[in-house]
């Protein structure tokens, strides 16, 4: 078993390993969020970041899903609230 923490997509050929499974921790909640920008697209959707452990496969991020969570609300510093949304 391996942990995949990198990003971009594995190379299929990696699949066809005997005896081998990848772990990935992907930001985001599957099936939900996937893709590209998934702590900013779940901040955004769901006022939360999230995370999700799950068995890669050859989709993207597709694979069985071990657990999905929302993550604790954080808290920006008092001198980010005169930021907008842009």
């Amino acid at each position: 078993m391996y942990l995949f923490t990198g990003g971009g997509i594995v190379p299929g050929s990696f699949f066809n390993l005997k005896n081998t499974r990848f772990l990935h921790i992907h930001p985001g909640y599957l099936p939900n969020i996937r893709g590209a920008d998934c702590l900013l697209w779940s901040t955004m959707l769901a006022g939360y970041a999230s995370a999700t452990c799950f068995y890669l496969d050859p989709g993207i991020d597709t694979g069985d899903v071990i657990n999905a969570a929302f993550l604790p609300k954080i808290r920006l510093p008092d001198a980010a609230s005169h930021l907008d949304e842009k």
